[in-house]
């Protein structure tokens, strides 16, 4: 009976904590993507829109994709583009749910481990509702840390059941979701180490701990070959900074330092930012500092660990697992971000829920002061996480609460890419300069160049342009946008230049290859066009332009049947291509099948009611049906 009604308690908890995480994140189906890593990463990335095949399972494993070997990662996308297309709330449905079920893991996990339900509750409302977690669940280019995150916990899970039970399957089992962790984030590559810690508390494995490591060599072979690979992927995708920029003391300091900034943030989450810039040298003191509370903090947990043994374990689990992210190994600018606390809190969150209950184990109305404490937490958390879910939904909000902390070129640089999302020029422009006057860059140049471009500045926009390839020649992106702008002011010869060019630095740029096809074609050469066309697609075999643009081609050519294919193709990706059901219903005519071509006319007026030009060609082909009907 009393196991009965443990299950209905640990099942209504369960409810109650998926209710009230789906109350903070559920805002998030509603999100659009976030601007920039969300294109460059899931929208605009052809690998990705190519959806699930094999050539795409092929590419997942044996390339890199943003800066890094995240195989199930890149698969999970591609899944989620033949499910919803390019339609973010599916996205971010996965996201949530992914962490709603790492959450219920937690809570059951430890449960099983320890046997104390509401400890283990606690651990797992922590993790579900502090709002450093937000970045994780509201970015879908996140996916990463919830992802590994489920195969993080269920190596554990599948880890307890092997330390009760011993045998090759079961550890079989804990290799596999392993190796799948890594797969989703290289992050993963501590969880060996945390596995040690597990044998410590709360397994208490009586096995020596020359048995216990020798047993996991496995596990740490298959970490050294992650931590191998990701650091040659990230070092040929120019991902790692240079010890010129972060010199090792830099990066010593700023280590010991974020260890304590990240401590404050998981009991006192305020100031939080999407992106923290690296401040380059921090004063010697504060490093100093840091690094004696470390130190301090450490003798004092180790001094307790006979009595309290989750003291060390939540203290080991959190300085071990950050050590990939902590800086070190620089990757990227930034001095520390949200995302990386995903894993590593749950070992703040141990000592918490075990230690304080243990502290204040003698005061009077403990159960009353621990129940009301934590429902307060919980309460102030959610809020905190639900206020930090909206701005996540308002990209400009975003950027502009970042700059509130740090004002830096890459945040104006952002949020200036957030103002081109709505068409306000302006205020990019405006942002792009406060970027520029902080640090000049190529990157940003070339923003500014688009956006001049966009109102038809091309003066201001081909100077920018200039500075930017005057700081980095090989600029692909730099090339392309120049060649648009010479496209569009009708100098097609110089923007074939551009284009190829770009293609040169960067030869899997398919709107590189699709413009120099419709530059070609302006110019009258159609076997060069076809060319380019054929080769986008190629790179990106649901190019809807390219598809639009070859069916142009082919009709010059009088290829009809191959120009209805490509149509037909391009409305099967894009069903509501207006111009496409134009296009195909035009060569449809011509070959003599006006109803076909007149449901086409329709279509296209039905998507865009002013559509004159099929309103004219609809009208055209009625007057041939009539004018043949009279005739018979």
């Amino acid at each position: 009976m009393n196991k009965i009604n443990l299950r209905h308690q640990k099942l209504l908890l369960s409810l109650l904590l998926t209710g009230l995480l789906f109350m903070v994140y559920g805002q998030v189906i509603h999100f659009d993507f976030a601007n920039i890593d969300d294109q460059l990463y899931v929208t605009h990335d052809y690998h990705i829109r190519n959806g699930i095949s094999i050539s795409g399972i092929a590419w997942a494993f044996t390339s890199s994709h943003a800066a890094n070997w995240h195989p199930l990662t890149s698969l999970s996308l591609m899944i989620d583009y033949d499910v919803y297309g390019l339609n973010a709330g599916g996205y971010h449905v996965t996201n949530l749910f992914f962490h709603m079920i790492n959450a219920l893991l937690l809570f059951f996990l430890f449960n099983k481990m320890t046997g104390d339900v509401y400890r283990s509750l606690f651990v797992a409302a922590l993790f579900a509702l502090h709002p450093m977690h937000v970045e994780s669940v509201a970015w879908v280019s996140a996916r990463k840390d919830v992802l590994s995150a489920f195969f993080w916990l269920l190596t554990m899970w599948a880890y307890v059941l092997y330390a009760k039970y011993p045998g090759i399957k079961r550890y079989i089992l804990v290799f596999v979701f392993f190796a799948l962790g890594l797969m989703s984030k290289p992050m993963v590559v501590t969880l060996p180490f945390v596995l040690l810690l597990l044998d410590y508390w709360p397994l208490n494995r009586s096995a020596s701990i020359k048995n216990l490591v020798i047993e996991k060599i496995p596990l740490f072979i298959l970490a050294m070959a992650a931590s191998v690979v990701t650091y040659i992927v990230q070092k040929q995708a120019g991902a790692m900074g240079t010890i010129e920029s972060f010199p090792l003391d830099v990066r010593i300091y700023n280590a010991v330092i974020s260890y304590i900034r990240y401590m404050g943030k998981a009991l006192l989450p305020v100031n939080l930012s999407v992106y923290y810039p690296h401040p380059g040298m921090w004063p010697i003191w504060q490093a100093v500092l840091a690094g004696c509370l470390i130190i301090l903090l450490s003798i004092l947990i180790l001094r307790k660990s006979d009595r309290c043994p989750y003291l060390p374990v939540g203290w080991l689990w959190y300085l071990g697992t950050l050590v990939p992210v902590i800086g070190i190994v620089q990757v990227g600018n930034q001095a520390m971000a949200d995302r990386y606390s995903y894993i590593p809190f749950i070992g703040l969150f141990i000592m918490m829920a075990w230690g304080v209950p243990d502290l204040i184990k003698n005061w009077p109305y403990k159960k009353t002061v621990l129940g009301f404490s934590a429902v307060l937490m919980m309460i102030v958390f959610s809020f905190l996480s639900w206020q930090r879910c909206q701005l996540w939904g308002d990209q400009v909000a975003l950027w502009t609460d970042a700059l509130k902390n740090h004002e830096s070129p890459f945040a104006y640089n952002m949020r200036a890419l957030s103002y081109v999302e709505k068409g306000d020029y302006a205020r990019a422009i405006k942002d792009y300069n406060a970027a520029l006057a902080i640090k000049p860059d190529a990157v940003i140049y070339g923003n500014r160049a688009s956006a001049y471009g966009a109102i038809r500045q091309y003066e201001q926009a081909f100077d920018d342009i200039n500075r930017a390839l005057k700081i980095k020649p090989t600029f692909a992106d730099a090339y392309y946008n120049r060649g648009l702008l010479y496209h569009e002011i009708g100098k097609y010869g110089l923007s074939v230049l551009d284009y190829t060019s770009a293609i040169k630095f960067d030869p899997a740029m398919e709107d590189a290859f699709l413009n120099r096809g419709i530059a070609f074609g302006s110019q009258g050469q159609y076997d060069k066009a076809l060319a380019d066309f054929n080769q986008a697609l190629k790179i990106r075999r649901n190019f809807v332009q390219a598809y639009y643009n070859r069916g142009m081609v082919y009709d010059i050519y009088q290829r009809y049947d191959l120009a209805v294919n490509d149509f037909t193709e391009a409305l099967r990706i894009k069903p509501d291509y207006a111009e496409a059901h134009n296009y195909v219903g035009r060569i449809l005519s011509k070959m003599g099948r006006s109803e076909e071509a007149m449901i086409h006319f329709k279509k296209a007026l039905q998507i865009k009611p002013d559509y004159m030009d099929a309103a004219k060609n609809l009208q055209a082909v009625l007057v041939k049906v009539k004018k043949g009907a009279s005739d018979h």
